[in-house]
């Protein structure tokens, strides 16, 4: 699975859906304590699960768990079957500046958080809290 995806555990493959909920059984997959909904507009919000790291994990180096902050647009990217091309022309970037943003490297402004907002149809408080998590992690 992605980083992040918004679609109901019913929309995944049985085998998919069958083995998150036995996660959650057994505790690997969890919300932390006083978790609140994220809302992402269009009147739907969403609960980020927390994994239970397991110890090869932990002791692994800080970037080799780096979450993007571009991920949740690439998977959007690709459930709505973009090409990179049209992607970055949706956004309004050059070449080199989508794959600057893929990589994490491109400096956020507020017109690509109003952009991303547009493009995806997700609020831009999400594409906000979502750069603010970046900065602060």
């Amino acid at each position: 699975m992605a980083n992040i995806n918004c679609a109901p555990i019913e929309r995944y493959a049985p085998e998919i859906k069958n083995y998150a909920l036995k996660m959650i059984k057994q505790g690997e997959l969890y919300l932390k304590a006083h978790e609140k909904s994220l809302r992402i507009g269009q009147g739907k919000s969403l609960y980020c699960y927390t994994v239970k790291l397991g110890e090869d994990l932990v002791k692994a180096e800080p970037s080799n768990r780096r979450i993007y902050f571009s991920s949740f647009f690439i998977h959007w990217q690709k459930t709505h079957q973009l090409s990179d091309k049209h992607a970055q022309e949706k956004l309004g970037l050059t070449a080199k500046e989508f794959q600057q943003f893929r990589e994490d490297e491109l400096v956020m402004t507020q017109a690509l958080i109003n952009k991303l907002a547009e493009v995806t149809c997700v609020s831009e408080q999400f594409w906000q809290n979502r750069w603010h998590q970046k900065i602060n992690s």
